[in-house]
């Protein structure tokens, strides 16, 4: 969805471009030395291809305006600076992360809670299958929507975040100096401490 309604990619480029994604995601978790052929190497070119072919769409983008990339162009960053065409290439490789991982995690998260949970399944499988097919918009799916939303609840499709205080700040009691990295993890807020 992202390739073909915000960059506005075809067949072809679309292709080729996730193959280069698949080659970054699953090393980025990887151990960080670039030796030759190794997945962290691998995945450094995959990312320089991926920030080539997302430079080439945004030229385009900027000759004829295409797909969604014109809500990107005029963005300003948090200091109120016009985003330069590296800052674009780089939101639109985020755009293409946050969009691609979030649902696969999610989904692979409703799955294996489906999985595990027979009765809460067959209970889903009733609304379901008493709807016709496909869905019509604004169809009444409560146990659908109440399914997702606890999966999600329980396993946000980003489990956290990084910041960097600016100030000292106080967390429970620890005073975290200015200039240090803190781990916001959004997955343990959902949950109840025993």
């Amino acid at each position: 969805v992202i390739a073909d309604v915000v960059l506005g990619l075809e067949r072809g480029d679309s292709e080729a471009l996730f193959a280069d994604f698949e080659i970054w995601t699953r090393a980025l978790f990887s151990v960080p030395i670039a030796l030759p052929g190794s997945p962290f190497a691998r995945a450094l070119q995959a990312r320089s291809r991926l920030l080539e072919r997302l430079r080439r769409v945004l030229e385009r983008a900027q000759e004829r305006p295409t797909g969604g990339l014109d809500l990107l162009s005029g963005g300003l960053d948090e200091a109120g600076l016009p985003l330069t065409d590296d800052d674009l290439v780089e939101q639109l490789l985020l755009l293409l992360f946050a969009g691609y991982e979030t649902t696969a995690s999610s989904l692979s998260c409703l799955m294996a809670a489906l999985l595990q949970h027979p009765a809460e399944l067959a209970w889903l499988q009733e609304e379901i299958s008493s709807q016709a097919w496909p869905l019509a918009e604004g169809a009444p799916t409560p146990r659908l929507t109440a399914v997702v939303q606890e999966v999600m609840r329980l396993n946000p499709p980003v489990g956290g975040f990084f910041r960097r205080t600016t100030q000292p700040l106080e967390l429970a009691g620890v005073l975290v100096p200015a200039g240090r990295v803190v781990q916001v993890a959004l997955a343990a807020s959902n949950r109840l401490s025993g």
